[in-house]
């Protein structure tokens, strides 16, 4: 346990626990199941929802969803971090900035794929919000000393 952050941003495994920050990238980045999940949830318009995140095109909701994956393994690394955890968990634990960073990219390829795609495409609000926040990502997940320190932390195993 280092102690340069508080008590309270530790797991009772005393490593440091994923911050606000680290599950806002999560949830950005598994934003097609999150939208999925919504709009099945909304009994007056199932798709309302699919059209204004992305445009009414499910094959770039299905593009997104591939783009999520390297976000579910974080998420399944740290449902299974704990002292008697594999390597394999450990070790996808501990790429867990590069998985992000793997997903961040995806997701800007999906944002700019329609620029190569069709001729006079023009993007939306929406999709301007969706590359300010994708910059983001990319500046937090680069300058940001917690999230290296979250996923350089992982629980020792249990001595025996």
């Amino acid at each position: 346990m280092n102690q340069k952050y508080p008590f309270s941003a530790y797991d009772r495994y005393l490593c440091l626990a994923p911050n606000g920050t680290i599950w806002f990238i999560l949830l950005y980045l598994m934003r097609p199941y999150v939208v999925m999940i919504m709009s099945i949830t909304n009994l007056q318009d199932h798709t309302g929802l699919i059209e204004l995140v992305y445009g009414g095109q499910q094959a770039v909701m299905g593009m997104g969803a591939l783009a999520s994956i390297p976000a579910m393994a974080i998420l399944y690394a740290f449902v299974k971090r704990h002292p008697e955890a594999g390597d394999s968990v450990r070790r996808l634990w501990h790429q867990g900035r590069n998985l992000l960073m793997i997903g961040i990219a995806g997701n800007l390829i999906i944002l700019a794929l329609p620029f190569f795609l069709v001729e006079a495409y023009e993007m939306n609000k929406v999709a301007w919000i969706q590359l300010g926040i994708a910059l983001y990502i990319i500046y937090e997940l680069i300058m940001s000393q917690r999230i290296k320190d979250t996923f350089n932390d992982f629980p020792k195993p249990d001595a025996e």
